[in-house]
Order: structure tokens, then sequence, then C-alpha cells
């Protein structure tokens, strides 16, 4: 094959990737990649100066059809969807050390959606709202049957100190071993499944692949990973209110109950969450944030966490 052939069989594969269309062989649909929210400028740059060695980013230059909103993180959004367009559409042509996040909103029509989340690796996970009797009963249960060795004092997991980080990692080790169905998450109203990766720096989650049973995903709603700390549920609380009316969590209001901090917070990155049209991106929160498929709050007194 001559390099002119090489060369024209090449662009052809980017255009016809460009939009999203191709079907891959691992079963995912449309996906686009974009720039976390709380990507550093500097990240952004250096992600749009890495993919323009490769690609050709004019479309992002003065007078391109995509300059405006001039803005780093437009432009590198733009260059980086075009470098996982053009790669395949793995996970990882979208990382770039992690300031990379992989959407099913179209994002240049925000209420595209395609559903199916055939692509995300899924964790089971305590629920926020869960008490700690209910996570210690779950700890006591899993633990009889996998290895929670890394959660004990000196574990590389052992760390937050929690009952919902505990729970949680043993909750997971146990849905994973059992094959990932869905009663294999099932602890009560104690338990959430995620098609986000809690994991935390060198703590890693275990994930054995893709959902493989295909159930309503459509709806989804944005809780805390289980190692967030309360600083950082104060701030997403506050960031949170700043935006939404948090009226049902202030005292008298419905969703009062419990009267903790991780309650309140996990109310209000909801409402935001779906105020904000239930893109991966309003449920970042600085990396805080964990979108999970069943209702957090079903089963929990008359408080409803909103889905739109």
């Amino acid at each position: 094959m001559s390099t002119h052939q090489t060369v024209y069989l090449l662009l052809v594969f980017v255009l016809f990737n460009a939009g999203g269309i191709v079907k891959l062989a691992n079963g995912q649909g449309k996906t686009w990649c974009v720039a976390k929210p709380s990507s550093t400028e500097s990240e952004l740059e250096d992600n749009t100066n890495f993919v323009c060695q490769y690609l050709d980013c004019k479309d992002v230059q003065k007078g391109g059809a995509c300059y405006e909103p001039a803005s780093y993180i437009n432009h590198a959004s733009v260059v980086m969807n075009l470098y996982y367009q053009a790669k395949g559409r793995f996970p990882w042509t979208c990382s770039f050390s992690n300031s990379g996040l992989i959407t099913q909103t179209d994002p240049r029509y925000s209420l595209e959606v395609d559903s199916g989340y055939e692509l995300r690796d899924t964790w089971c996970i305590a629920n926020p709202l869960a008490s700690n009797a209910s996570l210690k009963a779950n700890l006591d249960y899993v633990c009889r049957q996998v290895d929670c060795s890394l959660i004990i004092v000196n574990g590389s997991c052992f760390f937050p100190d929690t009952y919902i980080h505990h729970a949680s990692f043993a909750m997971n080790l146990y849905y994973q071993f059992m094959g990932r169905h869905l009663e294999d998450c099932d602890f009560g109203n104690s338990s959430l499944i995620s098609l986000s990766d809690p994991s935390l720096g060198s703590c890693n989650y275990e994930s054995s692949g893709a959902l493989e049973e295909k159930e309503a995903l459509s709806e989804t709603w944005c809780v805390a990973k289980p190692t967030t700390t309360e600083e950082t549920l104060q701030e997403n609380l506050d960031f949170a209110c700043n935006h939404v009316d948090c009226g049902p969590i202030q005292e008298g209001g419905t969703c009062f109950n419990p009267a903790n901090l991780i309650n309140h917070a996990v109310f209000a990155m909801n409402l935001y969450y779906q105020r904000a049209g239930r893109r991966s991106s309003s449920c970042d929160f600085k990396n805080s944030g964990i979108i999970v498929s069943k209702n957090p709050s079903t089963g929990y007194s008359s408080c409803t966490f909103e889905h739109f």
C-alpha cells in the first residue's frame, strides 16, 4: 500500500470516528472525551500541546469552527476528543494523566444522551445514608467469605479509617468475586452500584469488567465517594447550595434527618447533578463525587432524592 493510500485511509478513519459513530467490538456506543472540570490550565495546555503534535488542531485556532468559546477547557476538550476518536475510543486514550473524562452525552448537544453504560466498569459501594450498624453487619458478612486483609490496620486500604470506606471496599470485593450480578450488591438499602471508580491513591477497588446485566441505568444519582473527607463534604455542600435550593436539608425540611454532614452533602450534590443535566462532569466535585444507578433514598424515611 502506498504512503498516499495509507494517509487517505487514516484520514477517513479519523473523520468517520470524529462524531462517535463507530461502535467498537467491545460494545460501547457513542462516547466522547472531554476535560475534567477540575483540570488546571496547565494540564489543559499540556493536553492540547500533546495532541496537536500528532493531529491537525486547526479547528481550535482563531477562525476555526471550534475556536469559540475561546477558553482553555473548550479547546483542550475539542482536541482531546479528536485524539480519543482517532485512537479508537478506549478508556486509556482519554486518560490524559487522569484529567480526561469519558461522557455519553455529546458535548455539543447537552440533551443528547446515549445510555447503556456498556463501556463502564461497575463497583459496589455503601450507600452514604446507611447506618454504621448496617455497614458493620455488611462487613461481618462479607469478610467471612472474602479476604479483607487490605482494610485492617497496616493494610494498603485501611485509610481512611471509616465504616463507609471499609464497608464499601469489602462489599465491592464480594461483588466482584461473585461475578458482578445485581444480587451480589444487594445489601438491603445499604448498597449502590457505581459507574465510576471509587479508588483512592494506592487503594484500588477491584474491578473485573463491564456490566453484564443491562438494566434501566438511564436513571442515575450522584453521591459522595466513601473515601471523601468531612472537609471536602462541607466544600461540596457549600458549592451545591450556592446553585440549588437546599431547603429540604434545613432544620424542619423533609431531608434534614439523618442530621449529619454526609447526608446533607450527598443530597445537595445529587440535586446539583440533576439540575445540571446528569452529566458526568456535574458529579465530579474535584473527583469526590460518584455516579450510582440506585436511588440512595430508597427505604429511608420521607426523603426522596430527586431525579429529572
